[in-house]
């Protein structure tokens, strides 16, 4: 397996109608968001006005996590769903969307062969978890949203503050050990391939 560390030194903040938003990693890494010519993306936005309304992006399918704060997300002639801290909301980024409230949201974007998943986990100070990678996963992603963390894997240890991400890629069906240095709180992305399409 291979690893790759990545700091906010690295990412790319942009504006957007609602706020601001941090590109955390996009693939291809020379895609463009603006050219809607990337793969997956992985982010994080401030919704900072109580009116949103997000960015069209058809043909990509978009999952949203709510970080801080509290949203009422609507998708017109679709459904409405009120989010809390950790809530999640899978759509297409090809419908009308907005939003009331305030708060900080963590986005995965896909299209073409791949798909994704979200997950959060907490952990209080010194408590572990094993992270088991299933056989499908293309890519795995590691994002501290509060706390520190060590990630542990054959005597290699990897040390992730708030706001690193760390990217587990060439994978194999193991089992990875998260170790909290303080009360700790993550977001864990999965990257699926589809099985025909094996070459990108």
């Amino acid at each position: 397996m291979k690893f790759h560390l990545f700091n906010p030194d690295d990412y790319t903040l942009s504006e957007w109608a609602g706020g601001t938003t941090t590109q955390l990693y996009i693939y291809p890494p020379k895609a463009s968001y603006k050219k809607q010519n990337f793969l997956f993306r992985i982010s994080t936005a401030k919704v900072e006005q109580t009116h949103s309304e997000f960015t069209s992006l058809p043909g990509f399918l978009r999952k949203l996590m709510i970080l801080d704060g509290t949203i009422s997300i609507n998708h017109k002639e679709q459904y409405s769903k009120k989010l809390n801290k950790f809530d999640t909301d899978t759509f297409d980024g090809g419908w009308q969307t907005t939003s009331e409230g305030i708060c900080t949201d963590f986005n995965l974007m896909t299209t073409g062969s791949y798909s994704g998943n979200l997950m959060s986990l907490i952990l209080k100070k010194n408590s572990s978890f094993d992270y088991q990678i299933a056989e499908k996963i293309k890519y795995l992603f590691i994002f501290v949203n509060n706390g520190e963390l060590n990630i542990v894997f054959n005597d290699k240890n990897y040390h992730l503050n708030k706001n690193y991400l760390l990217k587990i890629f060439a994978l194999k069906k193991v089992t990875i050990n998260f170790i909290a240095a303080l009360d700790t709180e993550l977001v864990i992305t999965e990257i699926f391939k589809n099985p025909l399409s094996q070459k990108i």
